[in-house]
């Protein structure tokens, strides 16, 4: 028969919230909630991201304050199945987890900021760059892709490129900035310049207006108008709205057409020029290859390959911050470590106490792992639920959806190895 009575050193803790624990989260709460506000309405990438990330740090901090809460709640819905599992074991668990809130929340409060900040900062950065890869996919409607070994290719090499036999048209791209300009007071903005056909290659995702007039003074933000723009070296001039596109992730905030941006380049150079072809993509390739002769580094592959080139490009150019996240989940896996461990010391009053009123060692181990495994549901189970509260309007802002790209392998791990730390501490 199960014992009637849970015996513990935190049974004379408050089970619920003190005043300081309710003013601390409501002022958590407060902070989030006009975040999450900005994030779900914002069509800014950058924007939602950056607020997603503050938003998660602030609902951390309110978890952590309404924890005993929440520990409450979990002890009484779970009880009756605990028992009916582990008449012992999963009884005094839930008994426990009822008693000893605040322990309970301090120990799953750590396994929660693993999660959150893992999963948030690690997801939210493969979330962009994977909807930056199918913007790419879905624009690049030419079959071939010329590029450089080197820092990039002369203007000549597009003509040369479109007097290739097979070759129907080709437009060149060149990677260069705005300074504060087009609604950005204060960001520097990512451009490309469309060098060739306006866009006959490229399917940029126009929603008004059209590529076709993009020559001169002309721009991209509100189709008609006449706005002031900061080119790249710092000069300010005036350009001409010709089209609105969608696919911003993958040709950044603005087309420019050469014209416009001739002399205030940091370098001349094409970055890659984009080819379709009225013949088979093979034979047009092995002529293309031929210019590696006037052109030294050269070099030809189809769209494919260029996107999945471009995005290791990026990872590798962004090693930062999942080197940044895996700095932060060794610091929080720490801190659950040291957590835990100093909880677990403190209960051996308890545990002999549980002994000398008859539970065996086989029992108070039961109860430990039932401790452990609620613990770590109730600290996965927040994690998650903030990461998702964090990551879903940033996949709104990107795609129009609500689909984080979090890769199986990667979402496995981090929840595996941070429950494992958890579960050996306990």
């Amino acid at each position: 028969m199960p014992p009637t009575l849970a015996l513990t050193d935190a049974a004379a803790e408050p089970r619920l919230l003190g005043p300081g624990r309710i003013v601390g989260g409501l002022i958590a709460l407060a902070g989030a909630v006009p975040l999450f506000a900005v994030s779900t309405t914002t069509s800014d990438p950058q924007t939602a991201a950056a607020t997603s990330e503050i938003n998660a740090i602030f609902l951390v901090v309110s978890a952590a304050f309404f924890g005993p809460i929440v520990a409450y709640a979990v002890a009484r819905l779970l009880a009756p199945a605990l028992t009916a599992l582990s008449p012992v074991g999963g009884f005094l668990a839930a008994a426990n987890l009822g008693a000893a809130t605040r322990r309970f929340s301090s120990a799953s409060t750590p396994l929660v900021l693993t999660i959150t900040l893992s999963c948030t900062l690690f997801f939210g950065s493969t979330t962009i760059e994977h909807a930056t890869s199918q913007q790419q996919r879905s624009a690049l409607t030419g079959q071939l892709a010329v590029t450089s070994a080197g820092p990039g290719l002369p203007a000549a090499a597009l003509a040369d490129t479109r007097a290739t036999p097979g070759v129907r048209s080709a437009v060149a791209l060149t990677s260069t900035t705005l300074g504060p300009s087009l609604g950005s007071p204060d960001n520097i903005l990512p451009a490309q310049i469309l060098t060739g056909e306006q866009g006959g290659d490229l399917d940029v995702g126009v929603i008004a207006g059209s590529l076709g007039a993009l020559h001169g003074d002309a721009a991209h933000t509100r189709v008609g108008d006449r706005v002031t723009i900061m080119l790249g070296d710092g000069t300010q001039t005036q350009a001409t709205v010709v089209a609105i596109y969608t696919r911003e992730l993958a040709f950044g905030d603005a087309l420019l057409a050469p014209e416009l941006a001739a002399g205030h380049q940091t370098t001349p150079l094409l970055n890659e020029i984009l080819v379709q072809a009225d013949q088979p993509a093979t034979v047009v390739a092995r002529r293309l290859h031929a210019l590696a002769q006037r052109y030294p580094g050269l070099h030809v592959s189809d769209s494919a390959s260029l996107i999945t080139a471009n995005a290791a490009n990026d990872a590798l150019n962004n090693w930062l911050g999942p080197f940044f996240v895996a700095m932060i989940f060794a610091f929080a896996s720490i801190a659950v470590l040291n957590t835990l461990i100093m909880i677990a010391l403190r209960r051996r009053r308890e545990l002999a106490l549980l002994r000398l009123t008859g539970a065996t060692t086989r029992q108070v181990r039961s109860m430990a792992r039932w401790e452990a495994i609620l613990i770590i549901t109730i600290g996965l189970g927040i994690g998650l639920a903030i990461t998702a509260t964090a990551l879903l309007p940033l996949s709104h802002a990107l795609t129009g959806g609500f689909r984080p790209y979090a890769p199986a392998g990667w979402f496995a791990a981090i929840l595996g190895v941070s429950a494992l730390l958890a579960l050996v501490a306990l």
